[in-house]
């Protein structure tokens, strides 16, 4: 089987660029199935700038360049499966073209759509709802990282949808192996709250800012990851008058940002959207506790509302709920073990690279048995 997979790789890092590293790696050296691969990582403007116009015109020409690239690899590596991630919004325009070229070469296609924003847009049922039901309906399948993406779209009468979560890196693997004290209940020694992730408005990092500012037990706060100097002037000036030493590092390689994980006494996550975010993955590997925002698959990745949940989840925006969980797992030892002990097992239970990798096959297995008996 021969799968051509549409999707970025870094620079910029971000979470579907990570998967994409994950997946090609792991697929590398195998024969049974054979991975070709197109990048469509952003390359016209900076991940950070999320205007308009300045996202039309980088989608524009980038779209323009990904389409001639696709049908050359169509006519040269001729592939049984096109499999393209998704962020929806404009980019949904380019992915259209993608599916109906797809369909002129009669190539079976599947879309991952990677963001947790699919029931917000069903009721708005504005533009961007109606152009994913209709790539959605050109598609052989369709995967989605969170159970409230999948009743949508089942609601709506599309049936091959899947719901598959994303997995941890080879490297957080490797990165366990060689670190075993990770699996010790050790209480840190400084009171660190970290951030991982573009630094950015939308991720609730200024809100992070006021609600560490409201704790006086707090010895750091670190933000790991692209920033842009306006975002990291105001972030310092908000957090003038805290207790804690504020910490930018800019991006790290993948071993510093799982260390900073393990050393860390919480990380913090209170964006306003999310999909499946790796970076909670590799937290709970790292058996760093969790507070993130109730948004895209986060509540489900972390158990919550189950009797062994591993993390907790607050509403995005709300300062106070997220100054207060914070504070819960820096002066309770006990909660933050039981939520440290709780994530690593379901990391390793349903996380794993090859677990999850399996899921895909069956897909792409399941869609072309569908496609030979129809021939």
């Amino acid at each position: 089987m021969k799968v051509l997979i549409l999707s970025p790789l870094p620079p910029p890092v971000g979470g579907i660029a990570s998967w994409t590293v994950n997946v090609l790696q792991h697929y590398k050296n195998q024969d049974l199935i054979i991975i070709e691969h197109l990048n469509t990582a952003i390359k016209y403007r900076k991940i950070t700038d999320t205007g308009f116009f300045s996202r039309l015109y980088s989608g524009c020409r980038g779209g323009v360049s990904l389409i001639f690239s696709l049908v050359n690899k169509l006519l040269t590596t001729k592939p049984d499966i096109i499999h393209f991630t998704s962020s929806g919004s404009l980019g949904l325009f380019r992915e259209l073209v993608i599916v109906l070229i797809s369909k002129l070469f009669s190539v079976s296609v599947v879309v991952h759509y990677r963001f947790g924003r699919i029931s917000e847009i069903e009721k708005l049922n504005n533009w961007e709802w109606k152009l994913l039901k209709v790539v959605t309906s050109l598609c052989n399948a369709t995967l989605v990282l969170d159970e409230e993406s999948s009743v949508v779209l089942k609601a709506n009468g599309f049936n091959f949808v899947y719901k598959i979560p994303n997995p941890i890196s080879s490297e957080v693997e490797s990165y366990l192996a060689l670190n075993p004290l990770l699996k010790t209940n050790l209480p840190a020694t400084k009171k660190k709250v970290i951030f991982v992730g573009h630094v950015v408005a939308s991720k609730g990092v200024e809100e992070l800012v006021a609600a560490c500012s409201a704790l006086s037990n707090i010895d750091e706060l670190i933000f790991i990851g692209p920033v842009e100097e306006v975002m990291q002037g105001s972030l310092s000036r908000n957090s003038l008058q805290s207790d804690f030493i504020l910490t930018f590092t800019g991006a790290l390689n993948k071993e510093n940002v799982l260390r900073g994980m393990s050393e860390a006494t919480v990380l913090a996550l209170p964006s306003y959207t999310e999909g499946f975010p790796n970076v909670i993955i590799e937290a709970m590997a790292m058996k760093c506790p969790v507070v993130a925002t109730n948004v895209g698959a986060i509540p489900e990745m972390l158990d919550i509302g189950t009797e062994n949940p591993s993390g907790i989840v607050v509403e995005p925006k709300d300062i106070e709920a997220l100054s207060g969980a914070i504070s819960s797992i820096i002066t309770d030892q006990s909660l933050a073990n039981d939520l440290k002990h709780n994530a690593f097992i379901k990391v390793n239970e349903k996380y794993t690279l090859k677990s999850v990798c399996s899921e895909y096959e069956r897909v792409w297995h399941a869609i072309l048995k569908s496609s030979n008996r129809e021939e």
